[in-house]
């Protein structure tokens, strides 16, 4: 009888099977959140009180820039500056149940991400159905590099990076 060698076979199967489960992942998390997302807040607080905020959506097309996010873990930032000069990124996306991972593929994606005042890898907290993505950070970024003319000579200015992207 080939039943009591199917047993082991399927007990095998089943513990490959939960192994690679995390807990935290639902398994096709990556289709939950895919789409094209729009920014709605983008913002650097600094944690000087002298500096102002730099609110980055004064300086883009919103109606041209979006993130897009693949179910093959691919993402893709295009940005359309209000000065008529733009960037493309790429990046790698990973979820889990209650955030989703964007990180830079290269150091000149990481450089275009700067511009937006974006780190090299950027955590959100996902919304119960991902239609919305969050983060709040502290993070230090180059404000000069982001504006010369309203912060020449700041380099290194350490703040709070407020982060609220939406499904279309």
């Amino acid at each position: 009888m080939r039943l009591p060698r199917l047993v082991p076979l399927l007990a095998v199967a089943t513990f490959l099977a939960s192994a690679g489960c995390d807990t935290n992942n639902g398994g096709n998390s990556l289709r939950d959140v895919q789409g094209t997302y729009l920014f709605t807040e983008l913002l650097f607080d600094p944690a000087a009180p002298a500096l102002a905020e730099a609110d980055v959506l004064t300086r883009i097309d919103e109606e041209e820039t979006e993130v897009r996010l693949f179910s093959d873990g691919d993402a893709l930032f295009l940005v359309q500056f209000d000065d008529n000069t733009s960037l493309r990124a790429d990046g790698t996306v990973s979820a889990t149940n209650s955030s989703v991972r964007l990180v830079a593929v290269t150091p000149d994606d990481a450089e275009e991400l700067g511009r937006l005042l974006l780190q090299p890898t950027n955590v959100f907290a996902r919304g119960g159905s991902g239609d919305v993505l969050t983060a709040s950070m502290s993070v230090t970024v180059d404000l000069a590099a982001y504006d010369p003319e309203n912060y020449p000579g700041l380099n290194a200015v350490s703040g709070t990076l407020s982060i609220r992207l939406e499904r279309q």
